[in-house]
């Protein structure tokens, strides 16, 4: 006998999930004080796409990468023997290459409840540099579905462990002999973790200064600036550097020369660039050993160049910073107050392109062999982004000496931006809609949702939508409608002309017509009358082209 049954079909997606690991360690060193073994040690977790943890089993693989010639002599001796010995994977961590694995771990039944712990422990010897990479597999015990991740683990030199950041305070890269300068040391570990005062407990740190001179016979010693442990705030120290002076005996930059020989006769004790580096020691060595390692994008090591002026005045200006509705910079000058007059112009570019400016009447005081004043300068308070400050002193004699700093600053919004959601807790597939708010800061008032959408949500629960429509420019315009509080309209600054071919600022500075444009390279456009000067300008400053 037979029978007829109907039933439905309805499409089962397995529950997908994703891995993670945690180290606890931020690096590894090796050297010459490592022995014994090393001990790993993190956490693993595994989670469904919609939140719940996932009952199975992780193993944790530690894999370090072959080195090319490793690779050779490995598949040589397979070839011989008939027998890959090479240690290798497919799997996320090593990405195709050549690995070997330095310890394992399998059968880690996983907590439903927290991450689950794990130690993994190497020899020592087995340690070099390079990084390495931690993989965490996860069997999910219902479907034998296999999902992976890895963590990076660098391997560093003993010593290397700090990675310095050096920077003059001000932003540029030039110095000006007869004025002191403030440089910035900052100090992290692999990871960007600041260190800290009990970090650096047990060692002694040190700032070194070399400087190069025309002639390498008059190169003076190395000058050390001791880092106390203490004076350490968020792994960043900001050092007074003494002013170079120059030595009128063997530097007269005003000289005639005109062989190498005579320059050097008359220059060659100039300081024409400083070097800095940071070095450590620890309790009971005998050297010093230099940190050659760089915070992530920057250099581990500073240096400045001398700055060119036609008579030997200087201006320094120190990196602005905001208080209130105004913004305070430090002024030093190598003249005296009774040569300068009284007004002192500050302008702000960004891009190359004047933002605001103003005037100021600082009172200069003497303060060792140059002159400090205090610049205040009325500005908007929603400067952000890439910074260029720059003040201009004149003397009686209608001469000008400018100087320049620069900071970054994070964008300020004229408003507060605030959203508020239609549910707390929403899973993939539900609508979730977005109310955003932005409020006036000069006002106070309240404009109503700028933009209101609905979406739903992926797998990452990241928020989507039409992100064109709440951006930047619908935000104010919806501002305009709603407030009537105007942003202040910049002030045009003064066309100046500058010569920047010693370094990173404006050393030499005259007011030109208000015809001029732009300013182009003297080997384009060369003939140019440098007679406001005082000199000839070097080959490689800019000219006016004029229109």
């Amino acid at each position: 006998a037979s029978a007829e049954a109907s039933f439905g079909i309805e499409e089962y997606v397995l529950p997908r999930f994703e891995v993670g690991v945690v180290l606890d360690q931020s690096h590894l060193t090796y050297g010459r004080a490592n022995s014994g073994d090393v001990t790993v040690t993190g956490k693993v977790s595994a989670n469904f796409t919609f939140g719940e943890p996932v009952p199975g089993v992780a193993s944790v693989t530690l894999w370090a990468p072959l080195n090319p010639w490793e690779v050779s002599s490995r598949m040589g001796g397979a070839a011989m023997d008939g027998d890959a010995s090479i240690d290798s994977t497919d799997s996320q961590a090593t990405g195709g290459v050549a690995h070997r694995a330095l310890a394992s771990l399998a059968g880690l039944e996983l907590s439903t409840t927290a991450p689950t712990p794990f130690e993994l422990t190497i020899p020592s010897s087995q340690l070099r540099y390079g990084t390495l990479q931690a993989e965490a597999s996860v069997v999910y015990a219902a479907t034998g579905e296999r999902q992976s991740s890895a963590a990076s683990l660098p391997v560093l030199y003993e010593g290397s462990e700090l990675q310095a950041d050096i920077s003059l305070s001000d932003g540029t890269k030039v110095f000006r002999p007869g004025l002191p300068m403030k440089l910035s040391v900052r100090l992290e570990k692999p990871g960007g973790q600041a260190v800290s005062a009990e970090d650096l407990r047990d060692l002694e740190v040190r700032l070194a200064q070399e400087a190069n001179t025309v002639s390498y016979s008059h190169r003076p010693d190395t000058v050390y600036y001791d880092l106390a442990a203490s004076d350490w705030k968020d792994g960043q120290q900001e050092l007074d550097i003494p002013a170079v002076q120059d030595d009128s005996s063997c530097c007269n930059p005003s000289a005639e020369r005109t062989t190498w020989k005579e320059h050097e006769e008359a220059c060659g004790c100039c300081v024409y660039g400083l070097n800095f580096h940071v070095e450590r020691r620890q309790p009971g060595d005998q050297y010093w050993q230099r940190i050659y390692t760089g915070v992530e994008g920057k250099s581990a090591y500073g240096c400045a160049g001398r700055a060119w002026s036609p008579d030997g005045s200087y201006l320094a200006l120190s990196a602005p910073v905001e208080e209130g509705n105004a913004w305070r910079a430090q002024l030093t000058s190598s003249r005296p107050p009774a040569e300068l007059q009284s007004d002192v112009e500050y302008l702000v570019t960004q891009a190359g392109t004047f933002v605001a400016s103003g005037v100021a009447q600082p009172s200069f005081t003497a303060s060792g062999s140059h002159y400090e004043a205090a610049l205040q300068m009325t500005l908007p308070t929603s400067l952000s982004g890439e910074l260029r400050f720059v003040a201009i002193a004149r003397t009686t004699s209608g001469r000008a000496m400018a100087a320049s700093a620069r900071i970054s600053r994070s964008l300020q919004l004229p408003y507060n931006l605030s959203a508020s959601f239609s549910a707390e807790e929403v899973k993939p597939g539900v609508q979730l809609a977005v109310q955003l708010e932005a409020a006036a800061l000069s006002s106070g008032t309240t404009p109503r949702a700028v933009h209101a959408f609905v979406t739903s949500l992926d797998r990452s629960a990241e928020l989507l939508g039409t992100r064109a429509a709440i951006g930047k420019p619908s935000l104010l315009a919806a501002l305009e409608r709603a407030a009537d509080g105007a942003a202040a309209t910049p002030v045009s600054g003064r066309i100046w002309r500058y010569c920047s071919v010693h370094g990173d600022d404006l050393m030499v500075v005259a007011e030109l017509p208000e015809k001029v444009q732009v300013v182009m390279d003297a080997s384009i456009a060369p003939g140019s009358d440098d007679q406001e000067y005082g000199q000839s300008l070097g080959a490689s400053c800019p000219r006016p082209l004029l229109n």
